[in-house]
């Protein structure tokens, strides 16, 4: 007689740990520097999903919404119109990534964009404080951080749509006055309804896979409202998904271990430069040599010799002739650098992706992985480039960790300055400090409600 197995799973005490921690934490547990780097990711973030509103795709798509002042949360876009939160935290999730400016955090993942759109949508239909927001964004931020440390991803899974879904969830249950129990059953539920990502789509230059991040959102938010009304999740939702469907390994450990010391949010990096984190290393260290040698001619260059951590070379490949596909492509991020100066979202755009010259330049490009570089990795992730020139001169630039990375801090005057290269087509020059100004004053807010109508007066 075949035995049957009834083995059932259960949840790992470091997931009940952190619930019970989320559920527990309260805003006068958060110190100064937690609080002041979460409006900087919050204001970050904001300016990159207003550029990535005004995409044609995005636009469309917020076009077809149901739009009326009545509804209960607000679009990330020009003059902030309001739709149902679901399909607010949907649309704004989905422009936070267009432009591959979206903040981020080591080993891998975009916390922020999971977590902040379904968080700013549920905390204006409830009108929640500012202070409740923050709170909500550094745990939500802390739960997919925290998945993405003890997580090793199967090849060709991409880290969009399922590590931050459950951050989300988090987020959206806190923000809805949820015990540990009920946070727990989010969190279960979240990770019960992951979507199948594929790097695939960022290397055809498949638009779907901006979607990703969008979907995970509402998702996210589905799932707090789904317990809410009664639903519940697998016992060990999140450690069977991570540790069995979409991961290779999975330490549930990381889960728990050293809660409340040090925040996640405040280890995490600002991008500057409109394209895959994985290119930074390399495009600040040709920034070195570019500002070292500002003469220099790009018909002298024979070849450019990239060394990045093996961890890095998923991007070493040349792209299919479109902007998606170019931001994954370190070759053509070297080329339009070189080009054009910097990697601005200008720079990868359709047009200038099919330019000729750039794929010459792009060809003259060859990329290795480097054991040195590599055994740092991921407390350090480094990059040297070497340009060899026609009368066999070399340059070399060195970068040991990209600027905007937590170890490498930027100034929040460059925040600044991005936000408001972002948001130009729409915005006066002045506006970036003003509406800077207005996140500062994010925890005197008691009404989120009362926060975004004087984002709207901006």
């Amino acid at each position: 007689m075949t035995q049957v197995n009834n083995t059932v799973r259960k949840s790992s005490p470091h997931l009940d740990k952190l619930a019970e921690f989320i559920a527990e934490a309260k805003y006068e547990d958060l110190d100064q520097k937690t609080i002041d780097h979460t409006i900087k990711v919050l204001y970050d973030t904001t300016g990159v999903q207003f550029r990535g509103s005004i995409e044609p795709e995005v636009s469309k798509f917020i076009e077809s919404l149901p739009k009326t002042t009545d509804q209960p949360a607000s679009l990330i876009a020009p003059n902030f119109p309001k739709t149902d939160y679901l399909w607010a935290a949907m649309a704004n999730g989905t422009e936070g990534i267009f432009m591959e400016l979206d903040e981020g955090h080591r080993p891998t993942g975009h916390p922020g964009i999971h977590v902040i759109p379904a968080a700013l949508a549920v905390a204006e239909k409830l009108n929640a404080s500012g202070k409740d927001l923050i709170l909500a964004v550094v745990l939500g931020y802390e739960v997919a951080a925290r998945i993405s440390n003890g997580l090793k991803l199967k090849p060709g899974i991409h880290p969009h749509g399922h590590i931050g879904t459950v951050g989300a969830a988090a987020a959206c249950g806190k923000l809805m006055g949820f015990n540990a129990e009920q946070i727990k059953e989010a969190m279960n539920c979240a990770a019960s309804l992951p979507i199948a990502t594929s790097f695939e789509a960022c290397y055809e230059g498949a638009t779907i896979r901006n979607s990703y991040t969008g979907v995970s959102n509402a998702i996210g938010l589905l799932s707090a409202q789904l317990v809410a009304s009664g639903f519940t999740g697998t016992d060990a939702g999140v450690e069977h998904t991570f540790g069995t469907m979409l991961g290779k390994t999975f330490a549930p450990a990381c889960l728990s271990v050293d809660l409340g010391e040090e925040f996640q949010i405040t280890t995490n990096y600002f991008k500057f430069h409109a394209c895959c984190a994985a290119n930074h290393p390399a495009l600040d260290a040709l920034q070195q040599i570019q500002k070292e040698n500002k003469s220099l001619d790009l018909n002298d260059i024979k070849k450019i010799d990239v060394y990045i951590t093996d961890y890095s070379m998923m991007v070493n490949r040349y792209p299919a002739r479109n902007q998606l596909s170019a931001k994954f492509s370190l070759p053509f991020a070297v080329a339009t650098t070189l080009f054009h100066g910097k990697a601005t979202t200008e720079a990868f755009q359709d047009d200038k992706v099919k330019l000729p010259i750039l794929d010459t330049i792009a060809r003259k490009v060859e990329v290795i992985a480097s054991p040195e570089l590599t055994k740092r990795w991921p407390a350090e992730v480094s990059a040297r480039v070497k340009i060899s020139l026609t009368d066999g001169q070399v340059l070399e630039g060195y970068c040991k960790n990209a600027y905007g990375y937590w170890q490498n801090p930027c100034t929040t005057q460059d925040l600044i300055d991005k936000f408001r290269d972002l948001t130009k087509t729409h915005y006066q020059e002045q506006a970036a400090e003003q509406i800077y100004d207005l996140f500062v004053k994010l925890p005197e807010y008691s009404s989120f409600v009362a926060f975004m109508d004087d984002l709207r007066k901006i």
